[in-house]
């Protein structure tokens, strides 16, 4: 319209006889030439950069850190690409320093995983060194009567019957020891971290066996109430060790005479196991800290302070839990434990 009016006011003023319609046709031609170079400037300078602003980005949704816009000019959208540039280097760059840092902590977690191991190592070591030293003195009573029974078994006078019985002790002697020295080995096995579908009554039945030679709970009674209907656990092979801690630490607690009861029956998907000991109880200040590492309330030399510490770390690695029950006044110290039920 605008070309149309030029040509007809510039065919006034001059008096030129120009056709209409060629004048017309001229106008047009020209609208579409402008049009034409519109739509180029605007694809160059708008449309492509945004276009390629646009590439980058989705470069950069699909975790390339080297996508880039290419800014062309100095107007705003080159501004724009720019800042997007900085941006992504920005990005690029906290990235490497969070792969040197996982690279750092990955390494760190290596070398307390290792350091735990040999912790358990060490903890376990030191229980069954103490199992070992009251198993060693108990296998000395039995071993005395089984010496004696073999003296009077040489005795030619003896009659049938009275060598039959002195064979029958002898032999029951000797039973016993072998049951102490094998419930001692399997203690004392390297144990599979493996969950597995465990016997939960007779782990505890040969950790109360060779709790009972200690010294120190030579004077405490064990009582064992367990459900004769109790599932298999899901356990590791290192859950002797929670219940050989336990009771250890009991017969610490308990100064002359006392008793320890482990309670144990099904609930749902779960065994609550209760451990409770009638001695001294655990002082409040120290409930908050009792499962940390290296924590004891023993006097200095008598005990690391990893025994609780492991064996919730032994119950957790296979999704169970220990905690301390809430103790009620001069009724000493209780622990639950919750176990998994064994499932396919």
């Amino acid at each position: 319209g605008l070309l149309l009016a030029f040509g007809l006011g510039a065919r006034t003023l001059l008096g030129l006889a120009v056709d209409p319609g060629a004048l017309a046709v001229l106008s047009v031609i020209l609208g579409i030439a402008v049009l034409l170079l519109g739509a180029i400037y605007l694809s160059r300078r708008i449309v492509g950069p945004i276009r390629s602003l646009e590439r980058a980005a989705k470069r950069l949704a699909a975790g390339d850190r080297s996508a880039r816009a290419h800014p062309a000019g100095d107007d705003e959208l080159a501004r724009l690409a720019h800042a997007f540039n900085d941006l992504v280097e920005r990005a690029r760059s906290k990235d490497l320093e969070l792969e040197a840092r996982l690279g750092e902590l990955t390494g760190k977690q290596r070398e307390i995983d290792q350091s735990w191991e040999v912790l358990l190592r060490s903890a376990k070591l030191a229980s069954v060194g103490r199992l070992t030293a009251g198993v060693a003195h108990e296998l000395g009573n039995p071993m005395s009567s089984v010496l004696g029974y073999l003296e009077l078994l040489g005795d030619p006078e003896l009659s049938d019957d009275e060598r039959a019985t002195y064979l029958q002790k002898a032999r029951s002697e000797l039973q016993r020891m072998d049951r102490t020295i094998r419930n001692l080995l399997d203690t004392a096995r390297p144990g599979d971290d493996a969950v597995v579908s465990t016997d939960l009554g007779r782990v505890i039945r040969q950790a109360a066996e060779l709790a009972r030679h200690q010294k120190r709970l030579r004077n405490v009674e064990i009582r064992l109430q367990l459900d004769p209907s109790l599932p298999p656990a899901a356990a590791s092979g290192r859950l002797s060790q929670v219940f050989v801690n336990l009771l250890l630490n009991a017969g610490d607690a308990i100064d002359k005479r006392g008793d320890v009861t482990i309670r144990a029956a099904p609930h749902g998907h779960q065994i609550h196991v209760t451990v409770s000991d009638t001695g001294r109880g655990i002082p409040p200040e120290a409930r908050k800290d009792l499962f940390d590492p290296f924590f004891t309330t023993k006097p200095p030399g008598e005990g690391t302070g990893l025994g609780l510490a492991i064996s919730q770390s032994i119950l957790e690695a296979s999704g169970g839990e220990i905690l301390l029950t809430e103790p009620q006044p001069d009724q000493g110290t209780s622990f639950t434990l919750l176990i998994p039920v064994w499932r396919e």
